[in-house]
């Protein structure tokens, strides 16, 4: 049998599209499974982790390791199965709620039959290693083996990322990679066998470190911005930018960037004969209504609304008080509110 630590040297590259393992028999990759799972975030190209939903099948899987750190939460079933790593084989059952825990190169073998859903996020081992960056541990943190466990707070990420990985807005990916950093940290705390002070980061950003992330996200707001892109601006890791932008600002940082986005399509929305369609793909939002979710939830009312207010009142009739155009039919109508009317809400 091969050795899986220099295997995984070997196939230690980017994230797959579903949960794969290492056959140490082979040297090959394979998937856990032939069928696909009942959902993934692949489709949402986060980068260093994924998330996916399935229902457990018939299963067996001998002399494997993991490509990846797994978390693993059941969901409306127990599931029983039987497990064997550098031993004999054990049986175990985890109920609705509890979570499996498997840190990647652990060679292992695993049967179980048909159980219920359950959902996993996947780690690679560069992103725990990245988000656990300044923990001040010796040694590189790996996560250990825990197949029961009851973790409330682990259970909460698990279930935002699985939200998340249904969300394909813009900023999904940011709030998706402040999720699972801090469930990476939470990992290489409470699961590992390394001990990791904790570091008090209070304070928030300097100034410096603000106006750079403050300019950066200004100049790149049209675009998917990572976690990863504002921490390296800052120059820490995801997991701690994250809490000092918070304290410097008030909101997390995947909150600063949709605001930011509302201010600007604000802004465009002021400009004469700008379409809501297109202010909201200069604002960095999917499309018109999803800006108008979020501007009705910053500003108070909608885009369309908002336009209607920024028009000038109509000029009046000395004779009557009336609107001067109010005979007018529709083709004649002013010019300048057509031009906001073709890209209402």
């Amino acid at each position: 049998m091969a050795d899986p630590v220099e295997l995984f040297r070997i196939y230690e590259m980017g994230t797959c599209a579903y949960m794969e393992v290492l056959d140490l028999n082979t040297g090959r990759r394979r998937p856990v499974r032939e069928s696909k799972p009942i959902f993934s975030s692949a489709a949402a190209a986060w980068e260093g982790f994924f998330v996916e939903e399935d229902r457990a099948l018939e299963l067996e899987l001998t002399d494997v390791c993991s490509l990846y750190h797994s978390i693993t939460l059941v969901m409306d079933a127990p599931m029983s199965f039987e497990w064997k790593s550098g031993g004999r084989w054990a049986s175990e059952t985890i109920s609705p709620g509890q979570i499996t825990i498997v840190p990647a190169r652990l060679p292992f073998s695993v049967r179980h039959p048909t159980s219920g859903r359950f959902v996993t996020v996947a780690l690679e081992p560069n992103f725990l290693l990245s988000a656990t960056s300044e923990l001040g541990a010796l040694e590189p943190i790996e996560p250990i083996c825990s197949l029961v466990t009851e973790d409330s707070f682990l259970r909460e990420l698990i279930l935002g990322l699985r939200a998340e990985a249904c969300n394909t807005r813009p900023e999904g990916r940011l709030y998706a990679e402040s999720l699972a950093s801090t469930l990476a940290v939470h990992l290489a705390r409470k699961y590992s066998a390394q001990k990791t002070p904790v570091r008090d980061y209070r304070g928030g950003l300097t100034k410096f470190q603000l106006r750079r992330v403050v300019e950066f996200v200004q100049e790149h707001l049209s675009e998917n911005i990572s976690l990863t892109a504002l921490a390296g601006v800052a120059g820490l890791s995801s997991f701690h930018f994250a809490r000092m932008f918070k304290q410097s600002t008030g909101l997390a940082p995947h909150q600063y960037l949709i605001r930011s986005r509302v201010m600007k399509a604000k802004e465009l929305l002021q400009v004469r004969n700008t379409g809501i369609a297109d202010v909201a793909a200069h604002a960095g939002f999917c499309d018109q209504s999803h800006l108008a979710v979020h501007f009705k939830r910053v500003c108070g009312l909608t885009p369309s609304a908002f336009v209607q207010r920024m028009l000038p009142p109509e000029p009046r009739s000395a004779a009557n008080g009336t609107p001067s155009g109010a005979g007018q039919t529709a083709a004649h109508a002013p010019s300048q509110r057509n031009g906001h009317r073709n890209g209402n809400s």
